[in-house]
């Protein structure tokens, strides 16, 4: 269901035009094929799409057996999970401020990237602990500080979404890097769920979560390493360029593109 709700999103974004567009006179309309396939002709994209769909699957891969863990496992009824799942949503509300005008000012998401999905991926280890009664209150502070974690998250993910897609194509990037990390929970979902049959079978539930936390920290180091290498440098936007502290710039001049629209790629530079 998922997966389709995503094929129905790529569709129906790529007939929204971002606001405000300026269309060249001779720009030709674009198929749903041709849409599709342009954010794949991106290089800058396609790693930050690697990242993405392996963190994201990797999240999966246990966020959706902490309710078992907890009914089942634990013995504790619904309303705690419930309860707890309300705390995040308040630790989210009450840190959006803060980290979007962070990443706004310093004008760099990875390093808010960094720390909330450190922050994310090892909060399964809590779970190790097997006493129900110090569970209940761990757990609470937990969801907490993951509400915090995660609204970093998520903004940090927009921002370099936004940064990445070329004006008039932002539809067309995000339907298809929300339509790929679906995919990929989806299968994530459905390997831990057999993992998970595997561990109870044997009464080792709680390895699970820790098996989780090492599956985020490894998917979380492809970013590090891979997509983002000098990405400890400040960056601040100078006309169409961005500059890095010392100067050198950190990213490509803006080009237009044979459809009219214009494309500051996110790039920084080469180690």
């Amino acid at each position: 269901m998922a997966l389709l709700s995503g094929f129905i999103s790529v569709l129906l974004n790529s007939r929204v035009h971002d606001v405000p567009v300026e269309r060249m006179p001779n720009e030709q309309s674009r198929s749903f094929r041709e849409l599709f396939r342009t954010p794949f002709k991106d290089p800058g994209f396609r790693k930050f799409l690697l990242y993405g769909v392996a963190f994201n699957g990797s999240l999966q891969f246990a966020g959706s057996y902490f309710p078992y863990y907890f009914t089942k496992e634990l013995h504790l009824p619904m309303s705690y999970f419930a309860l707890w799942s309300g705390i995040a949503s308040l630790g989210c509300f009450l840190t959006s401020n803060y980290w979007g005008r962070r990443i706004d000012k310093t004008g760099v998401p990875f390093e808010v990237l960094r720390i909330t999905s450190f922050a994310i991926a090892v909060a399964p280890l809590v779970y190790l602990i097997k006493s129900p009664e110090i569970i209940k209150i761990v757990a609470p502070i937990e969801y907490l500080f993951s509400g915090l974690a995660w609204s970093g998250f998520l903004l940090a993910q927009t921002k370099i979404l936004l940064r990445l897609s070329p004006m008039g194509d932002s539809a067309a990037y995000f339907s298809v890097y929300a339509t790929l990390c679906g995919l990929s929970g989806a299968i994530f979902t459905f390997l831990g769920g057999q993992l998970v049959e595997f561990l109870i079978a044997r009464g080792e539930f709680r390895s699970f979560w820790l098996i989780a936390a090492v599956m985020r920290l490894l998917m979380m180091q492809l970013k590090l390493t891979e997509t983002l290498p000098n990405e400890g440098k400040k960056i601040s936007l100078s006309g169409r360029l961005f500059k890095t502290s010392d100067g050198e710039p950190a990213l490509l001049q803006a080009e237009e593109k044979p459809n009219g629209s214009v494309r500051e790629p996110l790039r920084l530079p080469e180690a």
